[in-house]
């Protein structure tokens, strides 16, 4: 099945009703044609019949409907047969849709097979494993703070940390926790390194969590900065949340974030 087969049958459905839509338009439609003719800055209109004087009658500004109705029937009978052309191509597309395209070759080869050979696009699963066994040294922790582990064993940082990690797990979004990234001359350890699987993109998660305090915050937006400066940007690849004493993470609206970034669309 071809990557883009939903959109395909959407193709399909709004030409064929298009199609219709002009068809029925044109049968309630004047005779003949509308030749315009300009002469300098003065525009003057004409109704040419096929076997009459080709250079047609003149229409007068009272007949301006009639103008208007004979340009309409021109551009309608141009847009149906555009609209026909590529439905009739697009049908026809679609019903080959039962091969394989090019990304599916691979994963119907045998194992054995796709050990020999590159693939030009690795399947999701076979992609996410690879991006998920990349080596990194980790950035360690102090001695004597918390210890806080995620459902799958994982040490994180804070509480939140969890929660977060948790939730990337539940919704199958691959993360790496607190891989380096070097921004320029700096290297930072984002929180979350994560993946959208269906772009192969690489997106980054960081949760500020004591945003009343003045010196935290102000790190916070340093971060973010060093974030824009290089390209990565809110809403884009960079997901943020953030927490206070009094206003602790939000989880409806991270997984409102995840869902709007990270999922495929369907």
């Amino acid at each position: 099945m071809y990557p883009y087969h939903n959109e395909l049958i959407a193709r399909i459905d709004k030409l064929a009703t298009l199609v219709n839509e002009k068809k029925a338009a044109l049968q309630r439609v004047p005779d003949g044609t509308l030749r315009i003719n300009k002469n300098k800055n003065h525009i003057s209109y004409y109704r040419c019949h096929a076997d009459g004087n080709k250079n047609g009658i003149y229409l007068s500004v009272k007949e301006n409907d009639l103008v208007k109705s004979l340009a309409q029937k021109s551009y309608d009978q141009k847009v149906l047969h555009a609209a026909e052309k590529e439905l009739h191509l697009l049908q026809r597309l679609e019903k080959s849709n039962s091969e394989p395209c090019a990304e599916e070759i691979y994963a119907r080869m045998s194992s054995h097979r796709q050990k020999l050979v590159t693939p030009i696009n690795l399947p999701d699963e076979e992609y996410i494993y690879q991006w998920k066994s990349q080596l990194f040294a980790p950035k360690g922790f102090a001695e004597n703070v918390p210890e806080h582990y995620t459902s799958r064993g994982e040490r994180v940082r804070s509480k939140s940390e969890i929660l977060i990690a948790d939730t990337l797990t539940d919704m199958n979004i691959p993360y790496l926790y607190e891989k380096p990234l070097c921004l320029g001359s700096t290297i930072i350890h984002p929180d979350f390194t994560i993946l959208q699987v269906h772009t192969r993109r690489t997106l980054f998660l960081e949760h500020f969590g004591m945003m009343d305090d003045p010196e935290y915050a102000n790190a916070a937006v340093s971060r973010i900065h060093l974030y824009i400066r290089h390209g990565i940007l809110p809403g884009d690849r960079l997901i943020m949340t953030f927490e206070t004493k009094s206003s602790p993470l939000n989880m409806k609206l991270l997984k409102f974030q995840l869902k709007g970034l990270i999922q495929s669309p369907e």
